[in-house]
């Protein structure tokens, strides 16, 4: 087996090299990751960093959008990107004898986008599309709604694509600037997983990005402020569709094993307390889950269901009641043993994809300055016993109940649900307020 360990090296314009060979591999993943995405939005330029990621691949030096698009279909492969809050990624699957080629590919769109007018205006056209996408698909819009609901016009609770009205307003100016400050070596990253030698690599890294050159600004902390928010919002639907949140720590904490765990506890599959209290024994959702959302400037516990609208209140109370008794009474033994199995079977297919790899030593780099050894993983998550469980419990759920934001998205009124602000408003009194 191919020992799990990330090489890393750093050019001498600052842009930080990261590879995990996989000898089993028939296939790599190359990606491009740029410490830019929607924190770094100025006022007025919501949905700026997708836009940017998005037209990146419409044009690039002396390569068309077609060119591009020809190109790596030509290898077997696909390439694309992902905009998030806190980073931008750009990515492509070749087979191994490939990523040259795909490096080199990449490291031209980064560097060199043309920016097409026409193309930019195409871009803006489907990314409304796509948001009006969002209001006709309930469980997205709770979703959002919950976020811009506890974190206001903080760039976590803005979506990601930003807003009509400031989309509308952008054009090639504002991308070409927004490029030019934040896509520099500082903030680059150029992360590979497959079949391939770390020095090969480097070197090929080395001549498609030597050109590169100017300072970045340091990113600063800009910790979002928390809010409570009870809402509902009418829509002609079937099906009533909830999200409850939590504050939480931002990524990077020491203790995001305990809130791995908890959140596998929690919603993690049809096993965990959430879908058999709801689901199996009260029968009030159609499904529920869980998920600890973190980012670098906060988090969130979140639980996100379906159900029926005449069951939409109680189902929102049960999920309440769940999260106060988990920090009461914490987790049983084998509870905690199969969250654990969850976590080590997850990491084991992470393991196997070069993709996933490659995401995972990028992100762990932006995050923690250094890539996270699984073996390191899985001893950490092993040594999280009963007594620390429901310590993280008590003081990551039940301490953070009189926060909680709700959101409903459904039939009825959309002037407010009281009976669910009366239950929310219950725990505000009974419980103390917790400050992270």
């Amino acid at each position: 087996m191919t020992p799990e360990i990330t090489h890393k090296s750093v050019l001498e314009n600052g842009i930080r090299v990261l590879t995990h060979p996989m000898e089993g591999s028939r296939w790599a993943a190359i990606g491009i990751l740029i410490e830019c995405g929607t924190r770094d939005e100025a006022q007025g330029e919501h949905g700026l960093a997708q836009l940017t990621e998005r037209v990146l691949f419409q044009g690039a030096g002396r390569r068309s959008g077609l060119e591009i698009a020809r190109e790596i279909a030509r290898t077997g492969g696909e390439c694309g990107g992902v905009t998030s809050r806190d980073y931008t990624l750009c990515f492509a699957r070749v087979g191994c004898e490939n990523v040259g080629p795909a490096l080199e590919l990449l490291a031209d769109v980064v560097q060199n986008p043309v920016f097409p007018a026409e193309d930019i205006e195409m871009e803006k056209r489907v990314i409304l599309r796509e948001m009006e996408m969002v209001r006709d698909t309930p469980a997205r819009l709770a979703r959002e709604q919950l976020l811009a609901g506890v974190w206001g016009e903080h760039a976590l609770g803005r979506p990601v694509a930003g807003s009509p009205k400031a989309l509308k307003r952008l054009d090639r100016n504002s991308i070409a600037s927004f490029h030019e400050r934040h896509y520099r070596p500082g903030r680059i990253i150029v992360s590979a997983a497959g079949p391939l030698s770390h020095e090969s690599f480097v070197t090929r890294a080395s001549d498609c990005f030597w050109r590169l050159k100017g300072e970045t600004t340091p990113r600063l902390p800009n910790p979002g402020l928390w809010r409570e928010a009870t809402m509902r919002a009418a829509l002609d639907s079937r099906q009533s569709y909830f999200c409850v949140g939590l504050p939480a720590a931002p990524c990077g904490h020491p203790g995001r094993h305990l809130f791995d765990l908890l959140d596998r506890v929690l919603g993690g599959g049809t096993s965990s307390r959430l879908y058999r209290r709801l689901r199996n024994e009260l029968g009030l959702v159609y499904d529920v889950r869980s998920e600890y959302l973190s980012y670098r400037d906060g988090g969130m516990w979140m639980v996100e269901g379906t159900a029926a609208p005449e069951f939409e209140q109680q189902a929102v109370s049960a999920v309440l009641e769940q999260l106060e008794d988990l920090g009461d009474r914490g987790v049983d033994e084998e509870e905690l043993w199969i969250a654990k199995r969850k976590i080590h079977c997850r990491l084991a297919m992470g393991s196997q994809d070069p993709y996933r790899v490659m995401r995972r030593s990028a992100t762990q780099e932006t995050y923690f300055g250094k890539t996270i050894p699984l073996d390191l993983i899985r001893h950490s998550v092993d040594r999280v016993g009963q007594e620390q469980i429901a310590s993280a419990a008590e003081q990551y759920l039940c301490g953070s109940l009189p926060e909680a934001g709700v959101v409903c998205v459904g039939p009825g009124p959309a002037s407010g649900d009281r009976a669910i602000a009366a239950a929310v408003g219950r725990l505000r009194r009974r419980r103390p307020r917790h400050v992270q």
